[in-house]
């Protein structure tokens, strides 16, 4: 689900010493309404990225990434890359509530510096989740209450959004198992890539 760290989890494990596609890395985008942090590659360009961060795999090994969407922004993951991804082994990250919102707090700061752009942006959700929720939304950003718009932005919209893997709905099986981090600290991250490096 969104927030849970997924990201930082992968550059943990990249750092690690695992194998590691970073596709939000190589589109330039985290994939979200949110997620726009700056000018995406053109199509060959991301396609490119793709397959000179796969060239650079030891066969037999795991490659770790996340389960996108099959757009980033304004980019299509390759189809052959997309049908990989539909066998490929799920491990369900879960991260608590409160923790998942301090963590888009740290990953997103420029909001903070630019509520008006943040306001903008939710104004497309009113013919999705109504005006007085997206209302209520712009006077927590304007009382500076972060905290509480954060977790309801996940709870209210992205929550509802989400496909379970292994749904009808969804290009992803059924976890084999569940990451339980106790909350958004690296330490506990840390604990995580040991699991999952040592299962």
């Amino acid at each position: 689900m969104t927030g849970t760290g997924k990201t930082r989890l992968l550059h943990h494990l990249r750092e690690a010493g695992a194998q590691v596609l970073d596709l939000e890395e190589l589109a330039n985008h985290r994939g979200s309404l949110l997620g726009n942090v700056g000018p995406q590659p053109a199509q060959k360009l991301f396609e490119n990225r793709i397959h000179q961060a796969i060239s650079r795999f030891q066969p037999g090994k795991p490659v770790f990434v996340e389960a996108e969407s099959n757009r980033i922004g304004a980019l299509s993951l390759p189809a052959p890359l997309w049908k990989k991804l539909s066998t490929a082994t799920v491990t369900e990250v879960q991260l608590p509530l409160p923790s998942r919102a301090q963590l888009l707090l740290e990953d997103y700061p420029r909001f903070l510096d630019e509520p008006a752009d943040l306001c903008a942006l939710l104004d497309r959700l009113r013919s999705l989740r109504g005006h007085q929720q997206v209302d209520a939304w712009h006077e927590q950003i304007h009382a500076g209450d972060w905290p509480n718009f954060l977790q309801s932005i996940l709870r209210d919209h992205y929550d509802l959004c989400y496909r379970p893997a292994g749904s009808e709905k969804s290009n992803y099986q059924k976890p084999s198992a569940q990451l339980h981090l106790p909350s958004h600290h690296q330490t506990d991250f840390e604990k995580a890539v040991k699991q999952l490096l040592n299962p």
